[in-house]
């Protein structure tokens, strides 16, 4: 039974493509944190702002990678490299053709994020570019899940990621700085297209098929596309958001402090994103759906311990955590870290529930994004220190997770 396990195709792409995540997060999170160390506590503050924007900016980029998985994974193996490379020219034409409005919406968005974000103009412009990057990054990346070659998948991403970290570590070391963090990124992701663009021809002749797609809102009508996009873009934005505002409304040292307690809250998420990801692929597959129910209390019950254990931590070792990730500096976060243990436990088990509810198509799984509204207006009110964003991102999910835990045991029972 386990070989049988073990030697089956899907299992392994799992194993692989989390495996690849995790370490491509833990890469992600030492870059963060080299730079939480390296740079001062408003220019981080900048820098974690601008990246929850490129997050959100690029969320339906998702949604076009989704579609791209199912048109490759619908063709024919033979003729997959063919339409990928061809979906690559049409993207890039289309690209090229629509120049002249891109420029137009960048400028607006420029205009916006200048007048808006309390950014500086580098950091708008690096969003921008970043932005669209991302965009034709989405061709390689779900391609290369298309073709279901995991391996290579998971060596594109962390290869990257690696040598994002030994770029950062290098910018600390020569004492570089905000400028330098947006050239290297930018760097090594234009790298990254090119290697994209070769990963996936293989050096095979390629041949062009006509592409085409539907419209936008022809696919905004299907629940399958429009509801893990709705769900997505609230459990993002709830991660992201609260960086956002604590930017716009706070100082830049605060904005630094805040981001570097929600970095420590994401320990949890990245410590326990191989459980969520693995309970995801099983959530959505057909052969594993009776056990569906199960498989989340298993889950939601392993973030949990993880998260108690995290909260315990930081609630008695906090100035030993604060030292061994940061300096001094962030010395005033001590009386606050719990709380940050307890955002990253409840903003992990809603993940958790928010996929379940994905992987059953239902709308509930829209609900953070209700809860992003509450949380915009309710920041918007109660700023006035570190621990009361921190105190309203917890009652949110706090209530989020409540209602989510209602809607199962009804959705669940007859399954239970």
């Amino acid at each position: 039974m386990l070989k049988k396990i073990l030697n089956n195709h899907f299992f392994q792409g799992s194993f692989l493509v989390t495996v690849s995540t995790f370490f491509v997060s833990l890469l992600n999170y030492g870059f963060n944190l080299l730079m939480a160390r390296g740079l001062s506590l408003s220019d981080y503050g900048e820098l974690i702002s601008v990246l929850s924007y490129i997050i959100l900016l690029t969320i339906p980029f998702g949604a076009f990678g989704t579609i791209l998985v199912k048109r490759i994974g619908a063709v024919d193996p033979s003729e997959r490299r063919h339409y990928a490379t061809s979906v690559e020219r049409w993207l890039y034409g289309n690209v090229l053709r629509a120049t002249p409005l891109l420029l137009i919406v960048g400028g607006m968005g420029y205009w916006l994020l200048n007048a808006n974000s309390n950014l500086k103009m580098t950091s708008v412009i690096f969003i921008l570019i970043m932005a669209l990057c991302t965009l034709l990054l989405n061709i390689y990346f779900y391609s290369l899940q298309g073709y279901k070659e995991f391996l290579i998948y998971g060596v594109y991403l962390t290869v990257i990621a690696l040598f994002r970290f030994l770029g950062g570590a290098a910018i600390i070391h020569i004492q570089g700085g905000l400028t330098f963090v947006y050239i290297l990124t930018v760097v090594l992701t234009l790298c990254q297209i090119i290697w994209g663009h070769f990963l996936i021809r293989k050096k095979h002749p390629q041949k062009t098929l006509n592409i085409q797609f539907q419209k936008v809102t022809t696919y905004l009508r299907r629940k399958s596309i429009l509801i893990p996009a709705l769900a997505t873009f609230g459990i993002l934005g709830l991660a992201n958001v609260d960086v956002i505002l604590v930017k716009k409304l706070m100082t830049g040292s605060e904005a630094g402090l805040y981001g570097a307690v929600t970095l420590l809250a994401k320990i949890i998420f990245y410590v326990t994103s191989p459980i969520l990801s693995v309970g995801y692929i099983f959530f959505t597959g057909k052969e594993h759906k009776h056990q569906a129910e199960s498989l989340l209390l298993i889950i939601a019950g392993l973030v949990l311990a993880a998260g108690l254990a995290a909260i315990g931590f930081y609630t008695l070792f906090s100035s030993f955590v604060i030292h061994l990730f940061f300096d001094q500096r962030f010395n005033a976060l001590q009386s606050i870290l719990w709380l940050s243990g307890v955002y990253g436990t409840l903003y992990s088990i809603v993940t958790v529930f928010s996929n379940y509810f994905i992987s059953k198509n239902s709308f509930f799984s829209t609900l953070p994004l209700l809860a992003l509204a509450f949380q915009v207006i309710a920041i918007y009110f109660f700023h006035s220190s570190l621990a009361q964003v921190l105190l309203v991102n917890n009652a949110l999910l706090g209530t989020l997770l409540f209602i989510y835990i209602i809607a199962f045991s009804r959705f669940a029972r007859p399954t239970l």
